[in-house]
């Protein structure tokens, strides 16, 4: 997956997430409790993201990556998934800037049911992560990952109703 962010505020959410996934598999389940929150800090295949996940990535950029560490949001971290939203428009791959379009409008479409305030007046910031070539190909990766952030400081504590 490659992420993306919103022209409106690109600098943050991009410079830690700057990341693509390529094929990968789970191994088990990671470790959740019954209502699905992550209880301990654990390395997540991208394809095993869900709402309500708290990420705390490296800060190595690299062009693709299989998993992205994840932790409980009680702990500080960085992202927070906040929507999955499926391109359904074809099965041939659109191009990056199409993917980006589309996941700037699904994934803005969702943050206020998400964090409980309209995005353009919240103080969290948006990106994504966008299926490449390869997980579009290998893995019929039709999926974008919507992430929630805050402007340069770790978040603390889930974004999920905050109004923030």
């Amino acid at each position: 997956m490659r992420p993306r962010s919103h022209a409106r505020r690109v600098a943050v959410a991009t410079a830690a997430l700057a990341l693509a996934a390529g094929a990968c598999s789970g191994d088990g389940g990671p470790p959740r409790d019954d209502e699905g929150r992550l209880t301990k800090a654990t390395d997540l295949a991208v394809f095993d993201l869900q709402p309500g996940d708290c990420l705390s990535p490296d800060d190595e950029v690299t062009a693709e990556l299989e998993t992205v560490r994840a932790v409980p949001c009680s702990e500080p971290h960085v992202h927070e998934v906040f929507a999955l939203v499926t391109w359904e428009d074809g099965d041939t791959f659109p191009g990056q800037a199409e993917l980006a379009d589309f996941a700037d409008a699904a994934c803005i479409a969702e943050f206020a049911d998400y964090v409980g305030v309209d995005y353009l007046d919240s103080t969290l910031f948006h990106s994504y992560l966008l299926p490449t070539l390869r997980s579009w190909d290998e893995r019929a990766d039709r999926t974008i990952v919507c992430l929630a952030s805050s402007a340069g400081e770790p978040l603390q504590g889930s974004s999920r109703g905050s109004e923030r």
